[in-house]
């Protein structure tokens, strides 16, 4: 038999014994019924034989009793004749014919095989009994002929008893057989469709947390820390509890980028991602928001001081080195920190303010600051001035260049000029230098801000040349220029385009820039001299550690910055500081520029200290092209003894 489960076999047991019974009593029933039927149908069929011929034979008798009632008896041979006549059977059978007293008148004699039966029938004379006629006859054929129909019966029902039994239950088995195939074929598909459904699920689960974690670092995004900010919200209105919300973004970490690579970059971001949930608790939430943004939410905090202890360690886990190709990294960040409900109840509202916390203590360089709606509206305007400087970029009517000149203290004449960008706001009107710069540099756009200032003062220079005024014109650029490398490029192809000498483009750099990355800064300055370019470090003496590497910069000259010469008539310790980087820079070979050159005393006072050029408003301040171009012409300069 087919293997089947055990509840089919149980079932086919079942009804193996149902068949088997039903068969067995169909075969018992023919079994009985064949042998009784025929013994009964031929025992009544003789019986009735025997009852006929007994009347036919008891009928001749009356007539021979009705024609000599008186001696009847006494005529055997006529009585015999009457058995022989009516003897209507071919089997062997006793026949008699007797008075009332039992005597036996005539008789046709037999050996008879017993069992017997006999058939009896009364004589009269027409008013009294007189006699009886008897025929007997032997049970044995009759016998033996219904045991031959009992062993047909036999075979009959065992043939019926088989056919009943095997025929149903291999029917069954065939029956049982397709309906386990077509439950195997159902358990397949229900276990292909559990594996899909299990896969899909698996699939879901993968896409869910895809969505919800960066790929990167694995941590919470932005959409699910938004959700889980808004849940601690609700949950904090409702047991009126407290958190706080830590935004983080990492210092100049886009110079690693352009420098190291991003691979480095993203294992700067691994790094971080590992070690600030290692100084937290499980329950608070670690979530990259993009790029090297990230925001912590801090549940339970309640106090200025507990968030900053908590910002403390955060910045001490960041601060750690980190092992980079045979080289230790240094990283720093900017945390920007709100307390729930202090600072708003809204998820928008908080991550905003945290961010606007977040650029505060990055340009007061704090480590970390708390949100101040005060700085919050100086934020929106900086803001506002992003995207207006983003328009003015595009619009060259709106950024303008003023020039300044400087003045050959030895010479007595004019030696070169300072470009110096001017915003002219629709709106705001003229803005300076102090007032956009620090926007440019926050958004990006100091790079494309330092290329426009670069092409516009090609440009007048160019037209200076066809004037055959040749004299070298200064622009100022950022450090995030020197970390480009493709600034030298982008130099030499503007040199090109607009046909200016290298030699006649100078390009002043603060010490502050140099030191934002002295490798790429050195470099670049490098490769700028090779060009032919003239390169002057700005804002001298107010930076730090620029000593230890003014002697690897290929630099022509320093500028001392204003702070130390406007005052240094007044201010001793001023006079002090500016002749001895004067002297300092000679004996390194450079020429000395010193700006805040306001007034008179302050212009004698340089020479007398030996400084090389000056530039200030007592020579001339920064003036648009076409004022420019008219005090070059009217200047009584050149004839000003200075003495």
């Amino acid at each position: 038999m087919t293997n089947f489960p055990l509840q089919d076999v149980n079932a086919y047991s079942s009804l193996t014994k149902i068949v088997t019974l039903f068969a067995g009593v169909i075969a018992v029933i023919v079994l009985l019924a064949i042998p009784l039927g025929y013994g009964l149908i031929a025992y009544r069929y003789e019986a009735e034989a025997l009852q006929s011929e007994a009347n036919l034979v008891a009928d001749k008798v009356s007539e021979i009793i009705y024609a000599n009632p008186a001696l009847w008896s006494f005529q055997e041979h006529r009585l015999v004749g009457a058995l022989l006549q009516h003897s209507g059977h071919k089997d062997i059978h006793d026949a008699r014919i007797i008075d009332m007293k039992g005597k036996s008148i005539a008789r046709l004699p037999a050996k008879l095989a017993k069992p017997t039966f006999s058939f009896t029938i009364d004589l009269t004379d027409g008013k009294d009994r007189v006699g009886k006629v008897v025929i007997q006859k032997s049970l044995r054929p009759l016998l033996l002929n219904t045991i031959i129909a009992g062993a047909l019966g036999v075979v009959l029902s065992l043939a019926i008893y088989l056919a009943l039994k095997i025929l149903p239950l291999r029917a069954l088995t065939r029956v049982l057989a397709k309906l386990e195939e077509s439950r195997e074929t159902l358990r397949t598909e229900i276990n292909a469709k559990e594996a899909a459904l299990r896969t899909a699920e698996n699939l879901g689960l993968a896409m869910r947390h895809q969505a919800l974690h960066d790929a990167l670092t694995n941590l919470p995004n932005r959409v699910l820390l938004y959700d889980r900010l808004q849940q601690a919200i609700l949950l904090c209105l409702r047991e009126k509890q407290t958190f706080s919300l830590i935004m983080v973004d990492l210092d100049r970490f886009k110079n690693i980028n352009d420098t190291l690579g991003h691979h480095i970059g993203d294992l700067v971001l691994q790094k971080i991602a590992q070690r600030v949930p290692n100084v937290l608790r499980s329950s608070d939430t670690v979530a990259r928001l993009g790029g090297d943004e990230f925001a912590i939410l801090l549940k339970g905090i309640s106090t200025h001081p507990q968030a900053v202890l908590t910002a403390e360690k955060i910045l001490e886990a960041i601060r750690q080195p980190i092992n980079s190709e045979h080289r230790a990294l240094h990283v720093n960040a900017s945390l920007g920190i709100v307390l729930f409900p202090e600072h708003g109840t809204d998820p928008s509202h908080l991550m905003r303010c945290a961010d606007i916390a977040m650029y505060s203590a990055k340009r007061a360089k704090a480590g970390f600051a708390f949100y101040d709606a005060d700085q919050d509206l100086q934020n929106t305007k900086q803001m506002v001035l992003q995207n207006d400087l983003y328009e003015a970029i595009v619009d060259s009517k709106q950024l303008i260049l003023y020039y300044q000149p400087k003045i050959d203290l030895r010479a007595k004449q004019i030696c070169g000029v300072e470009a110096l960008i001017r915003w002219r706001h629709p709106q705001e009107g003229l803005i300076f230098p102090d007032d956009f710069i620090p926007a440019a540099e926050q958004s990006g756009l100091i790079r494309a801000l330092t290329t426009k200032v670069l092409q516009l003062a090609l440009q007048e220079s160019s037209e200076w040349q066809r004037k055959e005024l040749s004299m070298p014109l200064a622009i100022n650029i950022s450090g995030e220029n020197l970390q480009d490398p493709t600034f030298p490029s982008q130099v030499a192809e503007a040199l090109t385009a607009h046909a200016v000498p290298p030699s006649l483009l100078e390009m002043e750099i603060t010490e502050s820039a140099l030191m934002q990355d002295p490798v790429c800064a050195i470099k670049a300055i490098q490769t700028l001299r090779e060009m032919g370019v003239l390169i002057s470090i700005d804002d001298f003496g107010t930076g730090y550690s620029s000593l230890a590497y003014l002697k690897k910069l290929a630099v022509s000259q320093i500028k001392v910055d204003k702070s130390f010469v406007m005052d240094m008539i007044e201010n001793d310790n001023d006079a002090i500081i500016v002749r001895s980087t004067i002297d300092l820079a000679h004996n390194l070979g450079l020429r000395v520029v010193a700006e805040g050159a306001e007034s008179e005393e302050v212009l004698r006072q340089l020479i007398a200290f030996g400084c090389d050029i000056a530039q200030g408003y007592y020579v001339s301040p920064p003036l648009p092209i076409g004022q420019f171009c008219e005090w070059l012409q009217n200047s009584e300069y050149r004839a000003l003894r200075l003495t």
